[in-house]
């Protein structure tokens, strides 16, 4: 796995797809070369292919993808679905919180 560091800041460039990977591990825990080069092509858009197949190479050198064994699928890093999973749902209770206690 790449340093905290390089990984802190693969999730951060890549918030949006990684979020929506782990939204989607609830219902299939691994996903395809076209999911997931689909993925990163919608959360963004400004990307030509070039530019998303070297995404999903950075995602893969920095252990935020890893290739499933005996598999050509791929799947989060088991570290960083439970970090994100943690992270979101920490967000939504103080949403929740806000939305309950302070009116918004």
């Amino acid at each position: 796995m790449a340093s905290p560091k390089h990984l802190t800041r693969t999730l951060f460039e890549h918030w949006e797809t990684v979020e929506a990977w782990v939204r989607a591990t609830r219902e299939m825990p691994a996903f395809s070369e076209e999911q997931v080069l689909a993925a990163i092509r919608q959360s963004q858009p400004a990307l030509d292919d070039i530019q998303v197949s070297d995404t999903l190479r950075k995602l893969l050198a920095s252990g935020v993808l890893e290739v499933q064994s005996r598999s050509e699928n791929f799947v989060l890093n088991a570290h960083v679905l439970e970090f994100v999973r943690g992270l979101t749902h920490e967000h939504e209770l103080g949403t929740e919180f806000a939305h309950h206690c302070l009116g918004y």
